[in-house]
C-alpha cells in the first residue's frame, strides 16, 4: 500500500485555513498574518508537507535552480569543490540553495541519522 504525498489542502484542513493561505504562506509575496503563518507552518510540520515548486516554474518560466553534475562525491577534491560552490552561490544570492553536497542528508543543523557523516552546512529545500 503506498502512501499519497500530503497536499496543501491536508495542511489546509489541519490548519484550518483557506488552502490559499496556505499557497501564499509558501510563496515570496506572502500576504498572510502572522498567527496565520505560524497555523500553516505548524500545520506542514506535522504532516511533513513539502510544497511543490514545479506550478511556479511552469508560471514564471524560471526555477531559480543550479544543476552540478560531478563524477562522484567520494573523491574529497570534488566534495571540497562543490561545498564551495554551494556557499558562494548562497552568498549571491537571497534564496536558499536547493542542493547539497553529500547528497541531501545533512541540512542547516548538521548531521542528521544515518547521515553520510560529511556533516556539510548546505541548506535542503
Amino acid at each position: 500500500m503506498t502512501r499519497r504525498a500530503v497536499s496543501s489542502t491536508d495542511v489546509a484542513r489541519l490548519a484550518g485555513v483557506s488552502q490559499s493561505a496556505v499557497s501564499r504562506t509558501f510563496s515570496a509575496a506572502g500576504g498572510v498574518s502572522a498567527p496565520t503563518r505560524r497555523k500553516v507552518l505548524d500545520a506542514a510540520a506535522a504532516l511533513g508537507y513539502r510544497p511543490n515548486r514545479i506550478p511556479a516554474i511552469m508560471q514564471s518560466g524560471r526555477s531559480h535552480m543550479v544543476g552540478v553534475v560531478v563524477g562522484g562525491l567520494d573523491n574529497p577534491f570534488y566534495a571540497a569543490v562543490l561545498d564551495h560552490f554551494a556557499v558562494a552561490l548562497r552568498a549571491m544570492t537571497a534564496m536558499p540553495a536547493g542542493m547539497t553536497p553529500c547528497g541531501g542528508c545533512c541540512g542547516p543543523g548538521g548531521r542528521r541519522r544515518g547521515c553520510c557523516r560529511r556533516g556539510c552546512s548546505a541548506a535542503t529545500t
